[in-house]
């Protein structure tokens, strides 16, 4: 119901609605409903006694961050909508709202558009040292997708102003536009060993606004279907990215392997070496490694074990100097007893930090101080200045 359209992977705004924004909701209200045949309804408002936005909140803090999310979709065609969107966020004084509106129409069997626009209203927290007034920003975007048996194609554009902000949605970078496109062919040789071949090629480009610098990300891939429903991609990419009014070269080369062992047993995994930036006050040029795996084991419906290890690593690229190298470890147990009911137990060791974080669902009592440590911590598991794509900063952070 609150998915948005008109993005695309590399669009900055991924959600207009990102319910992970909302730690530790000490009372909450979620309405959904049909209002005649075409049209339909959602809201969601909330108080969050965890605002992990505040990084000088601590357990027992009076301050509440109040959420409120509504959702208005109609029907048009056999699978397409036009709909709108409003979402707000008040904390210590301050306020965040968004509205807009979003639609996506079929144009043939095969293709179809999509496309959204919102404003943004921002008036910051008194204490926080920023400007007064109320910041005004836009996030457009807009795709087309081409999707048949044997061709994919897709083009998307988009433009997010310095100043768009939302506290409620996801948004990966602001002050930043471009235009992204792909072509998919896919083969299916007569042979027991290729069952599908899918060559891609994407070309996107974009201008950092704060800066004036472009940027660009070039890849080609190659994705093979094996027998055993075995999938195995190779993709080379020449990219870069502006950081801090510079712009650094980010290209490298994945190869990745996702396999049903059985139907009970999945394994994945990745490997990824490329260039890649320190995030840091004075930023410069790394590279690094990128190591992924996991395994999921479902003996039954209601039993799902999954467990995942993350490894990455960082060289400067003047000196050739190691500076981290470190792990994630996670491992999360669910045993869904009904369709109202589920129990969830997660476990995570981060051998950068060396800390150990535990969460169980539904949480006791004693430990829902825990729970909410864990939804803190669980955004900063990666080392201070590390190399994960933050894009530029806002302008209150340069």
């Amino acid at each position: 119901m609150f998915q948005l359209a008109g993005t695309s992977a590399s669009d900055p705004l991924e959600a207009a609605v990102h319910t992970r924004t909302i730690v530790d909701p000490s009372v909450g209200f979620k309405l959904t409903g049909k209002i005649g045949r075409r049209d339909t309804v959602a809201s969601i408002l909330a108080q969050d006694a965890s605002p992990r936005s505040d990084p000088t909140w601590e357990p027992g803090d009076d301050r509440t961050a109040g959420f409120a999310v509504l959702r208005y979709k109609r029907a048009a065609g056999s699978d397409g909508y036009l709909g709108a969107f409003y979402t707000g966020r008040e904390y210590g004084g301050g306020t965040n709202q968004v509205a807009g509106i979003d639609g996506q129409l079929r144009l043939t069997k095969s293709s179809q558009i999509g496309f959204h626009g919102f404003g943004s209203w921002t008036r910051p927290e008194p204490a926080d040292g920023s400007p007064a007034g109320t910041a005004k920003g836009l996030a457009l975007g807009a795709n087309y997708l081409y999707d048949t048996r044997d061709l994919g194609i897709s083009l998307s554009v988009y433009d997010v102003s310095e100043d768009f902000r939302t506290d409620v949605g996801y948004l990966t970078r602001p002050g930043v536009a471009g235009l992204v496109g792909s072509v998919s062919p896919r083969f299916y040789p007569k042979s027991r060993f290729f069952r599908k071949i899918v060559p891609n090629l994407s070309l996107a480009v974009s201008k950092d606004l704060p800066s004036g610098l472009f940027e660009t990300n070039d890849a080609l891939g190659l994705t093979v279907l094996l027998p055993g429903n075995m999938t195995v991609q190779a993709l080379g990419r020449f990219s870069t990215e502006v950081f801090l009014d510079r712009r650094f070269d980010t290209s490298g080369g994945l190869v990745q392997v996702v396999t049903h062992v059985t139907k009970q047993l999945y394994l994945r995994g990745l490997f990824s070496r490329g260039n890649s930036i320190r995030y840091v006050a004075e930023p410069y040029q790394g590279y690094g490694d990128r190591i992924m795996g996991g395994v999921t084991y479902k003996p039954s419906e209601k039993f799902d074990l999954t467990g995942s290890l993350t490894f990455s690593d960082f060289f400067r690229r003047s000196t050739g100097e190691k500076e981290y190298a470190y792990a994630i470890w996670r491992g999360r147990l669910t045993y869904q007893m009904n369709k109202y009911l589920f129990f969830r137990g997660i476990v995570e060791y981060n051998t950068f930090r060396r800390e150990l974080l535990t969460d169980l669902w539904p949480p006791s009592p004693t430990s829902r101080a825990r729970s909410s440590s864990w939804a803190t911590a669980r955004s900063t598991t990666r080392p201070p200045g590390s190399t994960a794509n933050t894009g530029t900063p806002t302008a209150s952070s340069r």
